[in-house]
């Protein structure tokens, strides 16, 4: 399947995003740990 397999909130404030075969990890509190790692996720995957 394309597109994300999960979304993990971590309490140690970081935030992984992964998708097959690849993982995206952003720091910092909930809402910028997310944003840093939607930065990192290639642009053609990310729906706004």
């Amino acid at each position: 399947s394309l597109g994300f397999h999960s979304l993990q909130f971590h309490s140690k404030g970081h935030v992984w995003i992964e998708k097959e075969p690849e993982a995206y990890r952003g720091d910092g509190k909930s809402g910028e740990a997310l944003a840093r790692a939607l930065l990192q996720a290639p642009r053609e995957r990310v729906t706004p």
